[in-house]
């Protein structure tokens, strides 16, 4: 009996594979707005820029993101509201939002960072809303 064909095994299996989503791949015609809630990304990436450019809401909550990297926005300098709730982030780079000049909501809520830093908010220029509830921060 081979395990792998276990539907629990399977299952299992692709909760622990990285799954990397192109915010583009998701994106309706002429969008604003991109909802990616639930599609269990690990990572994200918002190359080709030329699609990405015009959108103003991201909805990335309840996925499995652990760690927020420099350049995973770099697109997105029109971005108004980030969500980024129900997550496993436990770390932000420095300058991870740095590009994200006009961003006014970001909301971190219910994700496992131990600290936040000045540096992980530089750039955030338009910030006007931080939501960080539920997390463990020192």
């Amino acid at each position: 009996m081979w395990l792998i064909f276990s539907p629990l095994f399977l299952t299992i299996f692709s909760s622990t594979m990285a799954k990397n989503c192109s915010i583009a791949e998701y994106m309706k015609q002429n969008s604003t707005r991109v909802d990616l809630a639930d599609k269990t990304c690990t990572s994200c990436w918002t190359e080709p820029c030329n699609e990405t450019e015009n959108i103003t809401e991201l909805y990335l909550s309840h996925h499995e993101i652990k760690t927020i990297t420099p350049g995973m926005f770099t697109c997105l300098g029109n971005l108004r509201k980030l969500y980024l709730d129900n997550n496993m982030i436990t770390s932000i780079h420095q300058d991870a939002f740095s590009k994200l000049t006009a961003l006014e909501e970001l909301t971190l809520e219910q994700n496992q960072l131990s600290k936040l830093t000045p540096g992980d908010f530089r750039g955030l220029h338009s910030l006007t809303h931080l939501y960080v509830m539920m997390c463990i921060v020192t």
